[in-house]
């Protein structure tokens, strides 16, 4: 059995990860709209944007979906360590284990927010009131 310690220092590993694909994803944007920027204002029009490693492994997507729009992080393994949805009713954020079972959501829509956890009682609430 994994202690609590051990899959905290996990998750935490996976959050940096993430963190930098993110950043990775906006860096890029803005570089292919800084290439374009010196000949006047161009628009790219795409369905998706995957991204894959050097060993061409998909890492990252992003694009349209069902119900609007979707950003998906993967693993190693390929499976999303991270998902981030943007719908007509709101935004839901889910951040999956590594077999790519969810772990936390957080949602939002116009009458209200919501946090569920797949283990409410293993979760730590750190410094929360």
């Amino acid at each position: 059995m994994i202690s609590l310690e051990q899959r905290l220092a996990r998750l935490e590993r996976q959050n940096r990860v993430l963190t930098g694909l993110v950043v990775a994803l906006l860096v890029g944007g803005a570089s292919v709209a800084m290439i374009g920027a010196g000949d006047g204002p161009k628009d790219i029009e795409v369905r998706t944007l995957s991204i894959r490693n050097d060993d061409g492994q998909l890492v990252g997507y992003m694009g349209a979906c069902d119900k609007g729009s979707e950003l998906v992080l993967f693993n190693k393994k390929s499976y999303s360590g991270l998902h981030l949805e943007a719908t007509e009713d709101g935004g839901i954020i889910t951040l999956n284990h590594p077999n790519e079972n969810p772990a936390l959501t957080l949602s939002a829509n116009e009458a209200t927010g919501k946090i569920s956890a797949a283990s409410p009682e293993k979760v730590s609430r750190g410094n929360w009131p």
